[in-house]
């Protein structure tokens, strides 16, 4: 195995994580009991006019360990969007008394004319009975801004995937069938029974959050599940906070087409690893005239065209003009029967000219390790700036013979005062069809300037 230490002077985003980047985050089953839903008595509603929010579709969960989830909607029966809408929650026994209250939001920020959002709140109190609930709308504000109608944005091929741990994942793609562009500014999923009733909801996890006219972004929400659960027994509502945008230039972040066939998708590397993790791995080349910091959204899909998994990743520093930055979505589900083909965007929403510069900064030692299927790297790294650095991205890439990426990750260290050394353990977790002894191993550390 050849080993390569790169220094190279990058533009810089936001900090870093202070740890390796994540597997994927489901370690252990949930407990086999189920939850059970009660229905609560009429929430408090608004009873002088039918023109004003309601509370409706409300439900009261027991879930196991003796927690407890309130959920429901608001339905906004006026003429003008209602925005920032603050709620009262308080719970009650049986025989009506106060159990405890607090304040919730919603998992959207705008509701439409005519639209619904989500809410959902969690008691973690144990020894409760929780019987009911009210919700009273406690602030709320008119927003003139005009908001796209619900039929400019097709939720497409809506599904509901369950994985290995009874988490549950909303999928699909959303696709702007106006004629001008939008920007997501808001979307959640409410997750439903056979019955219709409403049992969780969750603001999402991963969906380019702006849509040129005729485009399309994959989505993944995912709402809070429990053992044993079939995704046939439940449906997923998905609530679209959209609102038109003036057009945005696409970002000039191309996706590399390492084999120079003109269709990079059968250049990303899609495999789970001996460990269990999912991984997306590419690379991407910023041809901007700036550096760039960057926010990816991929999407997996089947052989018919339907998104059966979404995920997003900010790439750990900007990226230079002309640079290439190999990546890794390494939070997917561990459950993707039926993969295709895999798509990679850049986000025009959250894609832009980097704030601030990062500096090389130099690499001590580094040592290799072979641990299974993965490559462990114990890095040093050596502040020769005249200042102390708050922290230094270190970044591993993993190249076959033609130089092509094939794992990727990325760790930061803690603070290093000038002429000191900090050192990070880095695992690069390969496909198991790659012999590690074949691989290019190179190292790139970077610290933001003083």
């Amino acid at each position: 195995m050849a080993l390569g230490l790169a220094v190279l002077a990058c533009g810089g985003p936001t900090p870093p994580p202070s740890t390796t980047a994540p597997r994927p985050t489901a370690t252990a089953s949930l407990p086999t009991e189920l939850p059970t839903a009660t229905t609560p008595l009429p929430t408090e509603l608004p009873t002088a006019s039918a023109a004003r929010p309601q509370i409706v579709n409300t439900a009261v969960i027991h879930k196991p360990g003796d927690s407890w989830r309130l959920v429901g909607e608001l339905a906004n029966n006026t003429g003008q969007t209602v925005s920032n809408v603050a709620l009262h929650i308080e719970w009650f026994d049986a025989s009506g008394a106060s159990l405890g209250s607090d304040s919730a939001d919603l998992l959207t920020t705008h509701v439409a004319p005519g639209e619904t959002a989500p809410f959902i709140y969690n008691v973690y109190t144990t020894g409760l009975q929780i019987a009911h609930f009210t919700a009273a709308i406690t602030q709320s504000t008119a927003d003139a801004t005009p908001r796209s109608a619900a039929s400019a944005v097709l939720v497409k091929s809506p599904s509901v995937k369950v994985d290995a741990f009874g988490n549950f994942h909303c999928v699909g793609e959303l696709d702007n069938i106006s004629g001008q562009p939008v920007d997501i500014e808001g979307l959640a999923a409410g997750l439903f029974d056979h019955n219709g009733a409403m049992f969780s909801a969750d603001s999402f996890w991963a969906a380019g959050q702006h849509l040129e006219p005729g485009g399309s972004t994959p989505y993944r929400i995912s709402p809070e599940g429990l053992a044993g659960a079939v995704a046939a027994d439940y449906t997923c509502k998905v609530y679209v906070d959209a609102v038109a945008a003036a057009p945005a230039t696409p970002p000039a972040i191309i996706v590399k087409d390492a084999n120079g066939n003109g269709n990079f998708t059968d250049d990303l590397r899609f495999y789970q690893d001996v460990y269990g993790g999912i991984h997306l791995v590419g690379e991407v080349m910023n041809a901007a005239n700036q550096p760039m910091t960057i926010k990816l959204i991929a999407g997996l899909y089947d052989a018919g065209g339907n998104v059966i998994d979404a995920d997003y990743i900010l790439l750990p520093v900007a990226v230079p003009p002309g640079e290439t930055q190999a990546f890794d979505f390494n939070t997917l589900l561990t459950a993707t029967a039926g993969f295709a083909r895999a798509t990679v965007q850049a986000d025009p929403y959250s894609t832009a000219p980097a704030a601030a510069a990062q500096a090389p900064i130099k690499l001590g030692n580094v040592a290799i390790a072979h641990d299974k299927g993965a490559i462990v790297l114990t890095i040093d790294v050596l502040n020769d700036q005249p200042a102390a650095v708050k922290y230094a991205t270190v970044m591993a890439t993993a190249t076959d013979a033609t130089g092509a990426a094939v794992a990727f990750n990325y760790t930061s260290t803690n603070e290093i005062a000038a002429g000191a050394t900090g050192s990070v353990i880095l695992t690069l977790y390969l496909d198991p069809a790659l012999d590690p002894n074949e691989l290019n191993v190179n190292v790139v550390a970077l610290a933001p300037q003083p």
